[in-house]
């Protein structure tokens, strides 16, 4: 019985519901002709194994090479979440970036890894020049700190001390506008209105069913 009520309010509610969605969708496009624009600047990261004949000492072997080429990857991508490394890119940056604000900063970076060897490194601001020169800062200071992860140990006669083991190497810098066209907007702010129109008149529909029952138990 309370299925058929449902159904029924429902049925009489209809427009309530379109309204809902057509509401809620202009709404969202307001939102985002408001909300402050964000520049994202983009690029690749390969990490690849130093091959050095110098040593046999460092003639590792492919499946050796691929893990930790992989382990260093993965010890990369998680230097952008510590405030250390926020504070050394925004040094490098010229950005004044205090220490309580350092985790903040760290999280206007976004990093994926896409391969074992590769990683993909993006930088969010509202200036398109300050994301970029954010992104060259982590970039090289990613670089410098790939290369001391694995120091050469010389063996006698030979002169590898202090060569890095891996490296890292950035790909071409792309800066673009984050932004959504605004049929996408519409469409999910008119999906989500229109979920929200359906909740309410579900709701309604349980309000009034509890309400017959408590007068039927009285």
């Amino acid at each position: 019985m309370q299925l058929v009520d449902t159904l029924s309010l429902l049925a009489r509610r209809w427009w309530l519901i379109l309204v809902l969605g057509i509401a809620v969708a202009l709404i969202a496009l307001v939102v985002q002709q408001l909300r402050p624009v964000n520049y994202i600047a983009e690029t690749t990261v390969t990490v690849t194994r130093v091959n050095r004949a110098e040593s046999s000492d460092f003639q590792y072997d492919n499946f050796y090479a691929a893990q930790a080429t992989e382990i260093v990857v993965n010890s990369s991508s998680r230097l952008f979440e510590t405030g250390d490394f926020a504070l050394e890119v925004a040094e490098r940056a010229g950005r004044d970036v205090s220490e309580a604000g350092a985790i903040d900063f760290a999280r206007s970076f976004k990093v994926k890894q896409l391969a074992p060897h590769l990683l993909r490194v993006r930088a969010v601001d509202r200036d398109e020049a300050t994301a970029r020169a954010a992104l060259e800062a982590a970039t090289a200071e990613l670089a410098e700190r790939v290369a001391a992860m694995e120091l050469a140990e010389p063996r006698e006669g030979e002169t590898v001390e202090g060569q890095p083991a891996f490296e890292a190497v950035p790909g071409t810098t792309f800066s673009y506008e984050r932004t959504y066209s605004q049929g996408v907007v519409l469409g999910a702010g008119f999906v989500a209105g229109l979920l929200l129109g359906l909740a309410v008149v579900v709701l309604e529909a349980a309000m009034r069913s509890g309400r017959t029952l408590a007068k039927t138990r009285s």
